[in-house]
């Protein structure tokens, strides 16, 4: 693809953003499957996930930034969390558990930290993990991650939000597409570094 620009000071940023725009773009939730874990009642465990990136494109002028384009190395898969009437169009991926952070592919994936809190009085059983795309709040350096908090409220519904804090020291803040595109006032109420928010409610089970 080629494309004229006519800005004046200006520069090119070329680095990971949230798996949701390309494909048919009907997926506005990340959906992350991976090998069971089983929680006795008011216990937290924290795992390493991987997830889909894509890459975008953006010129930086001296009072805004553009989206160019956005494209993906990874051919693009969907699901169909929850019903029919009640789901939602995911983006979908399987991952591995791990302990730490694995090495990742970083033109194809990136790192989720999930804590999970069983608030429950019983045992819980999870094996995967629905994101909102607000929830997502990446950060790069020689990779892509982002953290974030599962708890579980009952024995097939969690809430799930995003924390915007970086994996661990040196990453910076990738740019928000949202942002980029002027669109963030429409889509969610504006992220506060730090604070995480209710998030999104998997009504449709944890497994």
């Amino acid at each position: 693809m080629e494309k004229a620009i006519s800005v004046g000071l200006s520069r090119l940023l070329v680095h990971p953003v949230e798996p949701f725009n390309t494909g048919s773009g009907v997926a506005g939730h990340l959906e992350v499957e991976f090998p069971q874990l089983i929680l006795e009642a008011g216990a937290t465990e924290t795992v390493f996930l991987t997830f889909p990136i894509e890459i975008g494109v953006f010129v930086e002028g001296l009072r805004d930034t553009e989206i160019l384009d956005v494209f993906s190395v990874e051919k693009v898969k969907y699901s169909l969390y929850g019903s029919p009437n009640r789901g939602v169009i995911t983006r979908f991926a399987r991952s591995l558990r791990h302990r730490e952070a694995p090495p990742v592919d970083r033109t194809r994936e990136g790192v989720i930290k999930l804590s999970i809190r069983n608030t429950l009085s019983e045992w819980a059983k999870v094996s995967r993990v629905v994101l909102d795309e607000a929830e997502m709040h990446l950060y790069v350096a020689d990779f892509t991650a982002m953290m974030a908090v599962m708890r579980i409220t009952g024995m097939e519904v969690a809430e799930v939000s995003g924390v915007d804090r970086p994996l661990k020291g040196g990453m910076a803040r990738a740019h928000d597409l949202f942002t980029a595109r002027r669109i963030l006032q429409l889509r969610a109420p504006p992220r506060i570094p730090g604070v995480e928010r209710k998030g999104f409610v998997m009504e449709g089970g944890l497994s």
